[in-house]
């Protein structure tokens, strides 16, 4: 049954609820790899049309050093390169421009904004 239903799927939504820019590049590949096997076709995600949304600035991915993951970012990606981007600039939720500069430098790695 679970098999007839990878092969029936045409769009695989990837939200994953803690917090998507936590899926390092070895999971974000491991799940790419698993359902082009399933569906036995070679192109990416076996064919699938796949929408990715999350921060991916928000935390850094989770490394599992036991299991060969260093834990890098999944934006890396062979399969990532191939996807359409839709990034949101628009500030919806704080007025304060000078937090919102912070908030930014902080999630680029560039801090330059001291309060």
């Amino acid at each position: 049954m679970k098999l007839k239903v990878m092969f029936s799927i045409k769009v695989m939504l990837l939200h994953v609820k803690i917090m998507c820019s936590q899926v390092s590049l070895r999971l974000f590949d491991q799940i790419e790899d698993v359902c082009r096997n399933i569906r036995g076709n070679n192109n990416g995600f076996g064919g699938m049309q796949v929408v990715a949304c999350g921060d991916f600035l928000q935390l850094p991915p989770v490394p599992d050093m036991g299991h060969g993951d260093a834990g890098e970012y999944a934006l890396i990606s062979k399969f990532m390169e191939a996807m359409h981007h839709c990034d949101i600039t628009t500030v919806k939720r704080q007025s304060c421009p000078t937090f919102i500069n912070a908030i930014r430098e902080v999630a680029t790695g560039n801090v330059r904004t001291l309060f």
